[in-house]
């Protein structure tokens, strides 16, 4: 088994150093975190900055596009790249990170900063978001959802890819933490829920129905945004956010943080594959996480984000998707 090695900044502090050969419940996180109000997050992420995040005046023309990790956040910020270019993003000389920067990440003077309308990228849970207290400052929430056995997959790699989790296990044990939400950002089911039942203005995409269905789904984030939309712009930006074209897209693709990254490691858009968890998890593990699907998630939720109640098993999460086509992440 693999030794991991890493710390945990609590609340600002950090809390020692951990050397065991595998996680169980109650043990320490074997990857490098902060925790802010009971969330791992990324180390990027400063205590101080979550701090102030709720006092942040936030904007009537303000989108935030909200993800939990690795469940195609980049994705999404291509396509609004390419919504805001009418299907030319190769016009803009700025990546998707700097067009919709990583608002946590942030530092407070650059993102007042900005001018309108901003869009930010976030992976805070609501309660920790940034949010408008007054009708003049009430903003608009992204919100995309993926299936959450593809995004354990795809955050394992993550994981492996960038020195600074300094994550040193395999799947079986990180598929542990996933259920147990002891990785970044916390549990994916209290993520969901908490943008689900929120009172603010969101619109929830599904990652297999983007997939699925792009030209339905498409317009639904141009109008949302307030953007032109047509057949010609929708077409347009189908293609440019497809997978093959981003991996090859230097404003796209993420590789301005290989130098975070190890050497030899997976690319940043690896497979972006819809069912691609069932090479990876054991049966065992596949109904374990069905079962906290089932106990976590309302059924109204199910319902309103894969148009049935798939309580029972998350084989149902395809949407109209081959299981083999790619999306970035």
């Amino acid at each position: 088994m693999a030794v991991a090695n890493s710390y945990v900044i609590l609340n600002g502090k950090v809390e020692g150093c951990k050397s065991k050969t595998s996680w169980s419940p109650g043990d320490p996180l074997p990857w490098t975190a902060n925790i802010c109000q009971g969330v791992p997050f990324n180390i990027a992420i400063k205590y101080e900055r979550c701090k102030e995040i709720p006092d942040f005046k936030t904007k009537a023309d303000d989108v935030f596009i909200v993800t939990y990790p690795k469940s195609g956040t980049t994705w999404m910020q291509q396509i609004v790249k390419c919504l805001q270019t009418k299907g030319y993003p190769e016009t803009v000389e700025k990546t998707v990170g700097e067009l919709n920067p990583w608002f946590e990440e942030m530092e407070q003077k650059d993102a007042d900063a900005m001018t309108s309308p901003r869009i930010f990228k976030s992976h805070s849970p609501y309660h920790m978001a940034a949010k408008g207290n007054t009708p003049d400052s009430k903003c608009k929430y992204l919100h995309v959802v993926r299936n959450p056995k593809d995004v354990c997959v795809s955050q394992y790699y993550h994981y492996k890819g960038f020195w600074e989790y300094e994550y040193t296990g395999e799947f079986p044990e990180f598929c542990d933490l996933f259920i147990h939400g002891q990785v970044e950002c916390g549990s994916w089911f209290d993520f969901v829920m908490s943008w689900y039942t929120c009172s603010e203005e969101v619109l929830h995409i599904t990652y297999e129905d983007l997939k699925a269905r792009p030209a339905e789904v498409i317009p639904k984030v141009a109008n949302f945004l307030g953007l032109e939309c047509n057949d010609t712009i929708v077409g347009l930006t189908i293609e440019k956010s497809s997978f093959s074209k981003m991996k090859t897209d230097a404003k796209s693709n993420m590789t301005w943080m290989n130098d975070l990254r190890h050497a030899g490691a997976v690319p940043f858009m690896r497979k972006g594959k819809v069912g691609d968890w069932r090479g990876h998890f054991t049966e065992e593990q596949s109904q374990r996480l069905d079962a906290v699907f089932q106990e976590k998630s309302s059924a109204e939720m199910r319902i309103a984000f894969w148009g049935k109640d798939i309580a029972q098993t998350l084989e149902a999460v395809q949407g109209d998707a081959d299981q083999e086509s790619e999306s970035p992440s």
